[in-house]
């Protein structure tokens, strides 16, 4: 009854978090060849592109005395790199500081860094898995799509996946009704275009 009474309390309705990859997307590296790998992410689903400020300055991101524009765009394309499509930003704040910043600016967060290095930097802005934007982590060396936050509600098991075709790596899925091979009902609830009213009652219903 408690299940039925669940699904009845399902309502129609348009729900904006039905995003799939057309999400609004902030790839975030560190390292030199994290951003290559960035870019490739960037390359197959978009997004916005943040690297530290100082690959700028020392050429690594493209030459720190260019003599044009086209300088600029030739030695980055020499890298693999993309800094001319106007979705490329500099970190310019403590690097913590900036993740909060844009954290409730983006539908998901692609962190091309240690898992570490992201748990630490989210972990003072983490809120609600109806709110929290999915969080995705892949390692420098581009072998693993971690679904790290907001794997069903937020989307970061399906980007995860995506972000991992891309790559050609494994992606890293360990919520609970994936891992036993089933759709969680709030993944079914998102691809059907449903409300969900009574959100407490999904972890005893999941649970069945």
């Amino acid at each position: 009854m408690r299940f039925l009474a669940f699904m009845i309390s399902i309502l129609v309705m348009d729900i904006d978090r039905s995003r799939g990859i057309n999400m609004k997307v902030a790839i975030i590296a560190i390292t030199r060849n994290g951003i290559k790998v960035a870019n490739k992410i960037q390359a197959g689903i978009g997004g916005d592109v943040y690297i530290p400020q100082r690959f700028y300055k020392r050429g690594k991101f493209g030459p720190e005395n260019a003599n044009s524009q086209r300088d600029q765009e030739n030695a980055n394309q020499q890298q693999g790199l993309n800094a001319y499509t106007g979705k490329v930003y500099t970190i310019k704040a403590p690097f913590i500081e900036f993740v909060h910043r844009i954290f409730p600016k983006y539908n998901a967060l692609i962190f091309v860094t240690a898992t570490g290095i992201a748990v630490r930097s989210i972990a003072g802005v983490v809120w609600d898995k109806r709110s929290d934007p999915a969080v995705v982590v892949v390692d420098e060396q581009a072998r693993y799509a971690i679904s790290l936050l907001s794997g069903h509600f937020g989307g970061a098991n399906e980007l995860a996946s995506e972000v991992a075709k891309i790559l050609d790596c494994m992606p890293i899925i360990t919520t609970a009704s994936d891992a036993q091979g089933f759709e969680g009902i709030d993944v079914l609830a998102k691809k059907l275009g449903l409300y969900m009213d009574n959100f407490i009652d999904l972890k005893r219903v999941s649970a069945c």
